[in-house]
Formats: C-alpha cells, structure tokens, sequence
C-alpha cells in the first residue's frame, strides 16, 4: 500500500538542522536527570528519551510561538506525559489556559509521541534551549514592504512575486541581526568577515594573483621570488615553488608529447616548439639562465629525460637522405 501524502510530508516536515546549541542543551538535561537519580546507577533520559527531547526542542518554537518558547522547555516525556520546564510562576498560570492549543499541535506535528498530558514546573530553562530559539528567530516578512511589480502583470504571479520579495528581504535583514552582510564585491553571499568580503571572492582574487605569477613564470621561469614579490607582495613561498613544479609538469609533459610526434613525422615548427620547452624545463628544474644553453653541448643531466636527447637529434627526412 502506498504512503499517505499528507502524513508524509506532515511528517517531513519535522525535520530540522540540528545545531550545537541543541546538543549542549539535551547533554545538560541528561546530566541534571542522572545527578537526580544519583544512588539509581542509571539516567533517567534513555537514549529514546533523548532523541523525543531532541525533536520538541528542536521544534518547540514552531508549536508554541516564539513568546512562549522562551519562557518554557521539554525536559521529559514519561507514558504520554511531557513535563515542561516554566520559567517562572506568571507563566506556569498561562500555560494552563493553553494547555489543549499546545496538545492539539503536538499530535498533529507528533503524532507517534502519543503525548496527551502537559505538566509544568517552574525552574531555569537552559542558556542552550534559550539561545537555540534566539538562533531561530527571524523578522516577520509580512512586515516588509514589497518591491514594485509591473501593472501588467497577472495579479496571481504579481501577488508571489511581492510575497518572495518581502521574504527575501526579510531574510536579508535576519542574516544582518546576526553579523552577515552582503559581499562587497559579489553582492551574493553572505559573510561576516571583517572586510565585509565572502570566501568565494576571496578565493578568486587569490586565484587572479596566482594566475598572474604564473603566467609571467612561463614567460621567464628564471624569476626569482624576491623578484616576484615586488609584483604580488603577499605571494608565498610555497606558492612559488607549487608554480614552478605545475610549469615544469606541464613542460616535460609537452616536450614528451612532441618527440613522439617528430618520430613519427618530422616538422619544424614543432621542433622549434619542442626546444623552447626543453630550454623552459631546465631553467625551471636547475636555476639555468636561457644563454647559459647549448644545444650543442648539452649535459644529459641537464634533462629530466635522456630521451630528449634524441628527439633533437631528429632531423627532416631530406638531410637524413
């Protein structure tokens, strides 16, 4: 038999990020209940307890509002039982003329805890469970003014379009109460760094610097870092070094690629091609200056493969004739 639509997506519909503050919130109250069961050798929150805790908590300002969820907690659910913790007396009497609202909206978000009695007792909600709905909170959209739309448009898509805009807004505004602000140059994700500027920016910048000491490398791989830094003053050392051993992969990579083809077809455009990279190679793995190298008299262990060796020595099938 197939789920039912709406128990299903009512019950996907409890599913929350769990944050820290929850966390530190259930391990609180599982050490309050075992120091008063001291003597017991046991908790009085089983795990099941805690994962049903771990639930209401998580969701307790949706069920009661946000008024009510910082003047009371869960704290235990014993046979259909779920006892709260009331902040102080004036509470606890409100809460018993809003008792069966509470019950009502417990069993249609929890149906499966069968919980059909509230009891409150006044006590300390937990700084965790207070700043968990602290986190939660967000400024009502309703209260935001929506952007202009067109008069042209159908009224049901002006009407969402307004609706979004005053979400979007809302969030904008919540994101901003808790120190995140749009990035200064991709105006798309939210930061709080000091310089108002998001990761991904950040990164892309980095990547502009490295691709610029790269590609002056490339043109003249015998650039020392001192000489670099006058360039990109924050380049690293590390940095550098990665640079020169990506070029010299790439060099050694082109030059193999081309020997092979020159043996099977000589031109001389690609052997011109192939030499400049040997010359590029042996700068970037030895320090070498481009006119401290002779082709003439090359060192094999001037090069990282012997076998360049006789990829210069092919000529055009003419001058082997």
């Amino acid at each position: 038999m197939g789920r039912n639509p709406s128990k299903s997506n009512r019950r996907a519909g409890i599913t929350q990020p769990v944050n820290k503050s929850l966390i530190r919130a259930l391990s609180n109250l599982r050490e309050k209940n075992y120091k008063a069961s001291e003597g017991q050798n046991r908790f009085y929150l089983t795990g099941k307890d805690m994962l049903l805790l771990g639930k209401l908590i998580n969701a307790w300002k949706d069920i009661v509002g946000t008024q009510l969820a910082h003047k009371t907690c869960p704290s235990r659910i014993i046979k259909g039982r779920l006892y709260l913790t009331v902040s102080d007396s004036q509470w606890l009497q409100t809460l018993t003329f809003i008792k069966p609202k509470i019950l009502k909206k417990l069993n249609e978000r929890f149906p499966e805890f069968n919980i059909n009695e509230i009891v409150g007792r006044q006590g300390r909600i937990p700084e965790e469970a207070e700043k968990l709905v602290k986190d939660s909170e967000w400024p009502d959209w309703k209260n935001f003014p929506a952007s202009k739309v067109s008069e042209n448009s159908n009224e049901e898509l002006k009407e969402i379009m307004q609706r979004c805009s005053k979400k979007m807004k809302a969030r904008m505004e919540g994101l901003k109460q808790k120190g995140l602000v749009l990035c200064k140059i991709c105006q798309a994700s939210m930061t709080a760094s000091k310089d108002g500027i998001c990761a991904v920016c950040v990164f892309n910048e980095r990547m502009k610097s490295i691709f610029k000491v790269k590609k002056l490398l490339s043109e003249m791989p015998w650039l020392e870092f001192d000489e670099l830094l006058d360039l990109v003053p924050d380049l690293k050392v590390f940095e550098f070094e990665a640079l020169k051993s990506e070029l010299l992969d790439e060099a050694v990579e082109l030059i193999n690629e081309l020997g092979e083809q020159l043996k099977e077809c000589f031109e001389a455009q690609k052997f011109r091609l192939m030499k400049k990279e040997i010359v590029r190679a042996i700068v970037l793995y030895q320090g070498t200056m481009p006119d401290q190298i002779d082709f003439d008299d090359l060192d094999k262990d001037q090069l990282l493969n012997p076998e360049w060796l006789e990829f210069l020595s092919l000529k055009p099938l003419k001058e082997v004739a």
